[in-house]
């Protein structure tokens, strides 16, 4: 809490910039440069948020319609989510190496040429981002399973008896059964890529160039290694204010369900 007080005076008032015009290079430049880094886009986010919404969901659907095995699929799709993110960047970038990594050692092995996974600025987020999709997927799939597991069963058989196929079943009855669900599944893994560092840190650094630079570890080199401190006290205090909404927003949203 002492530290979360400190960064509002020390965030807005050493980056006032000049006495003359307090938001001429200062407060409006940080928020300026934090709306236009390649990496923060809102839309951006919002997209990758969907594919893994989409991701989540489709292999939710599967694991529901499966009767055997389920206990077995169901300790392979946690063991993931189990192993600690710091762990999980050292391995993927270990099997990354453009040298000694096993993925471009099998790439070679059907006459691919090796892929330098963390070294170009367009491949190097993209890497980033299946490898967070690998590690956090199988939460929001827990989560939909849980949710399509505890669907009644009753609108099924009246969509059934009405003649409706497992396609308008899905539309009709399944997606609004589900939204609730849904919502509150986004917003948890919308929370959980607001604070993501470990994976970038260990495994990029931000780079190539900027390639992967996070909002987290965006305020981290502007503490640690700018050492603007003002800069990163005031987008510290932007993203408490926006994790808190969301989160307000989340606790408003599932106490209307109860």
């Amino acid at each position: 809490m002492s530290a979360g007080t400190w960064s509002l005076p020390i965030g807005f008032i050493a980056t006032s910039g000049s006495a003359r015009s307090p938001w001429r290079g200062g407060r409006a430049a940080i928020l300026c440069q934090w709306a236009n880094a390649p990496r923060f886009s809102g839309r951006r986010n919002l997209e990758l948020l969907g594919a893994i919404a989409g991701i989540g969901f489709t292999v939710a659907l599967m694991l529901n319609a499966v009767t055997r095995f389920k206990d077995a699929y169901y300790l392979i799709l946690l063991m993931p989510l189990l192993i600690n993110p710091v762990v999980v960047a050292l391995i993927w970038r270990m099997f990354l190496h453009p040298e000694l990594g096993i993925v471009n050692y099998l790439l070679g092995l059907i006459g691919i040429a090796k892929v330098n996974w963390l070294g170009d600025p367009v491949i190097a987020f993209w890497t980033v981002v299946l490898t967070d999709i690998w590690h956090q997927v199988s939460f929001m799939i827990v989560l939909l399973l849980a949710g399509l597991s505890a669907l009644p069963k009753e609108p099924y058989e009246a969509a059934r008896m009405d003649g409706a196929s497992t396609l308008q079943s899905f539309i009709h009855v399944t997606l609004p059964l589900m939204r609730p669900v849904i919502i509150v599944t986004l917003l948890i893994r919308l929370i959980f890529a607001v604070k993501t560092f470990d994976l970038v840190y260990v495994m990029t650094r931000g780079g190539p160039g900027t390639a992967t630079d996070l909002i987290s570890y965006f305020i981290y080199r502007s503490a640690f290694f700018g050492l603007n401190i003002g800069q990163a006290s005031a987008i510290s205090v932007l993203l408490l204010v926006i994790v808190l909404a969301l989160t307000a927003y989340l606790y408003r949203y599932m106490r209307s369900l109860a």
